[in-house]
């Protein structure tokens, strides 16, 4: 028998086909709409939600999924699940703390390179044909002091990229590059 599962948000290609062949029968409410109107005789049958924080579940849709057992909350936060209702019903709250702490970091490297090579201003001079703009001295992040309010798990992965990644100086006298020899991309083929 088939576990029923009823996911909140849409899946990246592949993984309906993963749930189906782990044992679940999948569903979908990726909307207000969708959720605020389950079929009953599909609801009746529902034992997992995969959601997401920001949509969460509510008491009242718990009351409407008799068989709910667990509920997952991709990545980090649970903010809309009803934690305490889940409690008292027996039912299982899960979440995945770290999940999103790379690509958060990156995320946040990516944006402060964007401001400060003003790439969004850039990509809009080039489409309209200013080409003269692309020219402009922008300021790097060689030099610059970085502040990172809270120093937790995605603070410290920020300050390790920054430190390492934008001395812009020799770093073949970097201790972590230390005896390593430089390698030609195209060697000269004899």
């Amino acid at each position: 028998m088939t576990i029923a599962l009823l996911s909140h948000v849409e899946l990246d290609a592949g993984y309906p086909d993963r749930f189906e062949a782990a044992g679940f029968t999948l569903f979908f409410a990726t909307t207000p709409e969708q959720r605020a109107n389950l079929d009953p005789q599909i609801a009746q049958q529902i034992r997992a939600v995969l959601t997401i924080g920001s949509i969460g579940l509510s008491a009242t849709e718990m009351d409407a999924l008799p068989s709910l057992e667990i509920i997952c909350a991709q990545g980090v936060g649970f903010e809309h699940i009803d934690v305490a209702a889940a409690k008292q019903r027996g039912i299982h709250v899960t979440n995945g703390p770290g999940t999103n702490n790379a690509s958060v970091a990156d995320h946040t490297l990516a944006l402060m390179l964007a401001v400060t090579r003003k790439i969004p201003q850039f990509d809009a001079a080039v489409r309209t044909g200013e080409w003269k703009k692309t020219r402009w001295n922008t300021p790097g992040m060689a030099g610059k002091r970085l502040g990172i309010i809270g120093l937790g798990n995605i603070g410290a992965l920020i300050a390790r990229r920054a430190a390492g990644g934008f001395g812009y100086g020799d770093r073949v006298s970097q201790p972590a590059f230390a005896g390593r020899q430089p390698v030609p991309l195209f060697p000269h083929h004899h």
